[in-house]
């Protein structure tokens, strides 16, 4: 069984796990050219993203109460593991479908549509291979499926400048993965070209991101574990 507190960004540039997770090297025949990815491999992104990860988990960017008050959510036990677990679970494998869904349109742009829709369809064959139980693969899946959700909410922040509004329909839609996700999109963005290509976009993100946890974690709104 794979242990995911083992995995890391080194090991998986490496190749350490190429045996056991062909289909996550297979990401490497996969590159995208888009708004966020510029000739960038898959496989590179996605190793990229669980560098990220591990950045953001240093949790060096709250403060002490909200550092205490984040390990404590994310060390919820959802079924046999923990949320900060799966978690990385969903960062490892948010992408797995990109070598189905890829679309080139005739300008050489692109796109992946559903991905995250079918990434999370085929999370269940990979609960064997890290021990997961039935709620652990159905928390994965619903990370994975709506991992786009934050950046596409605070695009619109961005465009309106109006966070009430848009954070509020996020907590509606995102209910008690609503912190998780915005770990999640830091973590995919650090994983991106955009810090390389657009560092002001990508600084007013993480901004927003760290702002909604912020304020999350000062109203002590994080939400039962979801089941």
């Amino acid at each position: 069984m794979l242990d995911l507190l083992e995995i890391t960004a080194a090991k998986l540039k490496n190749g350490d796990f190429a045996d056991v997770l062909p289909e996550y090297y297979a990401l490497r025949a996969v590159v995208e050219n888009s708004a966020s990815h510029l000739q960038q491999n898959v496989l590179d992104h996605s190793i990229g993203v669980m560098a990220g990860w591990e950045k953001v988990m240093r949790l060096d960017w709250l403060s002490e109460h909200q550092r205490t008050q984040l390990q404590e959510h994310l060390s919820q036990t959802i079924g046999q593991a923990r949320r900060g677990t799966l978690l990385k679970g969903a960062v490892l494998l948010h992408d797995i479908s990109k070598p189905v869904t890829l679309s080139v349109d005739p300008r050489g742009k692109t796109s992946c549509p559903g991905h995250e829709a079918i990434s999370s369809a085929m999370l269940p064959a990979f609960a064997e291979r890290f021990g997961w139980e039935k709620r652990d693969t159905h928390f994965v899946q619903k990370i994975v499926l709506l991992h786009a959700l934050p950046y596409e909410i605070v695009s619109h922040i961005l465009r309106t400048r109006d966070k009430t509004v848009y954070f509020g329909y996020y907590r509606d839609i995102a209910g008690s993965a609503a912190i998780d996700l915005m770990l999640f999109i830091w973590a995919d963005l650090l994983g991106s070209d955009m810090p390389r290509f657009n560092s002001s976009e990508f600084d007013e993100r993480v901004s927003l991101s760290q702002q909604f946890i912020m304020q999350e974690l000062q109203h002590q709104s994080i939400r039962p574990i979801m089941r």
